[in-house]
């Protein structure tokens, strides 16, 4: 056995098994050693770590009743870990099977311990999880096309319900492609959005990334971001910026009756929490629990007549007085 092959494989028992609050002993370090058939002493043990340390590997000593040994979380300490294990499973644009398979990774570059205090409080909410599973080969052709300066083309998707009245994906536009010079990638409102001219509409556009599918770089450079907004000084951060606001209000089971058109929107917001019925071929119904406030009404009201309020009457009610009362505002002499 080699003196390279030997400390390599005391880094990898450190960096799987070790962390400030998990140092390993000489003995412990070389019980893993010898499920590996491989041995030491500890003459070659300690040249071994500061070979280590010489090629700048952070190796801590722990001085307790024992020496130990230890290497921090790499690249990541255990809270860096959990923020990025939080956004992963918040994100919308990300399947559960996905959201899973990224915290696996992750959870990787920690110690077995921090590892098993990552998914021991992992919860990852599926409610509103996109449907689609080919996000990340969708991101890196974006990102490849803006990197190329290549416009791009793709299909684009809204959620529907089936005969089961099951959410399913429906390509707009009976599956048409869309041609896009794209620009930027934002997150915004828990979702992931691609700024970018739409050619067919000669406009700048914001597109899910978990409803655009079948991505393709195209050939042809894409459109100048201050030809496609016509503004010489155009802002695409400003542009980007986005706000969002949470409410505390009451909570109450509310039914709504809305177009078909607008179930994407609903399906985005409550996704599998509420439950969905098929009225007809163009109107649907909800019913899901909600935290009733100011906010939830101005949900309601962008769609205008798509939607209506259906109960509890309190609901039904509540919501008028917020009509009225807006509408007051310009009804003034």
């Amino acid at each position: 056995m080699s003196n390279t092959h030997r400390a390599f494989e005391i880094l990898k028992i450190l960096r799987i098994h070790s962390d400030e609050e998990h140092p390993l002993t000489f003995e412990d370090i070389r019980q893993f050693l010898l499920e590996k058939d491989l041995d030491m002493n500890r003459k070659t043990f300690y040249a071994d770590i500061a070979r280590l340390r010489e090629v700048g590997h952070t190796i801590h000593t722990a001085r307790s009743n024992n020496f130990g040994y230890y290497i921090q979380s790499e690249p990541f300490t255990f809270a860096q870990a959990k923020l990025l294990v939080d956004a992963v499973q918040s994100s919308r644009f990300i399947s559960k099977d996905m959201s899973n398979e990224l915290i696996d990774h992750i959870a990787s570059l920690t110690s077995t311990y921090q590892a098993g205090q990552l998914k021991s409080r992992l919860y990852v909410d599926e409610r509103s999880k996109t449907l689609n599973k080919s996000v990340y080969t969708t991101v890196d052709r974006i990102q490849n096309a803006i990197t190329k300066n290549k416009k791009i083309r793709f299909r684009y998707s809204d959620t529907v319900l089936n005969i089961k009245n099951e959410r399913d994906r429906r390509y707009r536009h009976d599956g048409a492609f869309y041609l896009v010079s794209p620009y930027m990638l934002v997150w915004g409102e828990d979702n992931y959005y691609c700024v970018g001219h739409h050619e067919q509409r000669d406009t700048l556009s914001n597109f899910r990334i978990d409803r655009m599918d079948n991505v393709v770089i195209m050939p042809e450079p894409r459109i100048s971001m201050s030809v496609a907004s016509k503004d010489p000084q155009f802002n695409i951060s400003k542009y980007a910026q986005n706000i969002f606001a949470m409410y505390r209000g009451y909570t109450a089971s509310v039914t709504l009756h809305a177009d078909m058109d607008v179930l994407s929107a609903f399906s985005d917001r409550f996704g599998s929490s509420a439950k969905y019925r098929r009225l007809s071929d163009t109107r649907f119904e909800i019913i899901v629990s909600v935290e009733v406030s100011p906010p939830f009404y101005a949900f309601i009201f962008q769609f205008g007549d798509k939607i209506e309020v259906i109960a509890p009457s309190k609901v039904v009610n509540e919501f008028k007085e917020h009509v009225e009362s807006t509408l007051k505002q310009y009804l003034k002499p």
